[in-house]
């Protein structure tokens, strides 16, 4: 069997466009109680909450373990530990981290051992107050967990590691049926100058497969070796910095969130799904000659960090007006539920189009209702 299993997350349109031998489910389905999730059986998960609930319907203890380690962040530095055996990484429950003795001159990044969305993630040094820090991290995901549990955020075990130099790229990819990694995007992720903003924009262009796909075809084929994993979709987030990369994540049965993913479609006509299920493999030598000279670009339009939602709206027209190149796809979404407004998809053949986004202040878009 072929599953897809939705949760209360973005759920992307394109899986009404999926052949009829693909079952999709939602996780508050009753058949969701009684499903076994087999070894030859083939699953995408695009929701956290949605994993959290089915991690117990797989039959394959191997398959589950496989989750868990790239899930928990700090399984996932164990497992990856001897591809980077100088990297620091330590877990610790979040009441002992004032206890800690960190390098005073060293950069750290601290984290919920399980996370999503960038929750309760900080950049720190040495020499801060860690005292403090916990405050903001307990703080930070208290406000939280009434929308996730702790099986997808975890409120007090958190991992400190090495702050990672370099730019930030994300992968879209699986392993095949014969373990082979396919890589269906690349996006780069530059940092928004507001950090309430963090995720406002990927893209993907013709000079980023060239430079980064054989780097990232290789870390995939070592990582591999150590997982063992087959029919395995996954998103991962890297640092690059000239021929170092580093992950930052891997996030096991799912693409991009918020519709990340479905980038794939708007920039190549593939459907990234339909294309996990059926092992597809892609010649982008010929995919990126019939689109010379383009980027394409993923935006998440956030819900300004000064309004209060109670009295203040999106004004949509005004959003529009302000964004350049040809908007492939304009997504409205429930602000009153979600942190954001839209999502956007756009071409262009200037990156600046794109990149002006990185300043964007999402307060000037919203008015009263």
């Amino acid at each position: 069997m072929k599953y897809i299993i939705t949760g209360s997350d973005y759920t992307s349109d394109l899986f009404s466009h999926l052949s009829k031998d693909i079952k999709i489910l939602h996780e508050d389905d009753n058949e969701i109680n009684d499903l076994v999730i087999r070894q030859e059986d083939m699953c995408y998960i695009p929701s956290e909450t949605a994993l959290a609930k089915v991690s117990d319907n797989f039959e394959d203890k191997n398959f589950k373990e496989k989750i868990l380690k790239l899930k928990d962040k700090f399984l996932f530095r164990e497992l990856t530990a001897e591809m980077f055996p100088d990297f620091f990484f330590k877990k610790t429950n979040i009441n002992d981290l004032d206890k800690l003795k960190l390098d005073y001159n060293k950069r750290y990044i601290l984290k919920p051992v399980r996370g999503f969305f960038g929750t309760g993630v900080y950049e720190f040094c040495g020499k801060d107050s860690l005292a403090d820090l916990k405050n903001k991290f307990t703080e930070d995901v208290k406000s939280k967990s009434n929308s996730w549990d702790e099986r997808v955020l975890a409120t007090e075990e958190v991992i400190i590691e090495s702050y990672i130099e370099g730019d930030e790229f994300a992968v879209d990819m699986f392993f095949d049926k014969d373990k082979n990694p396919q890589i269906e995007n690349i996006y780069h992720h530059p940092f928004a100058e507001k950090k309430s903003y963090f995720h406002v924009l990927y893209y993907t262009g013709e000079e980023i497969f060239k430079k980064y796909f054989y780097m990232l075809k290789k870390f995939f084929v070592k990582l591999n070796k150590i997982l063992n994993a087959e029919n395995f979709p996954l998103h991962a987030e890297f640092k690059i910095s000239g021929n170092t990369i580093i992950p930052v994540e891997i996030n096991p049965l799912r693409f991009g969130g918020f519709g990340l993913g479905d980038l794939t479609y708007h920039a190549f006509n593939i459907n990234p799904f339909q294309a996990f299920f059926d092992n597809s493999n892609f010649d982008w030598d010929h995919i990126w000659s019939e689109r010379k000279g383009l980027y394409y670009g993923w935006i998440l339009a956030y819900n300004g960090d000064a309004v209060d939602l109670k009295t203040d709206a999106p004004d949509y027209p005004k959003f529009k007006k302000y964004l350049k190149g040809e908007i492939m796809k304009f997504a409205k979404m429930d602000y009153k539920t979600n942190p954001v407004f839209a999502v956007v998809y756009a071409k262009t053949d200037k990156s600046e189009d794109l990149s002006r986004m990185l300043k964007v202040e999402f307060n000037d878009f919203f008015q009263k209702k």
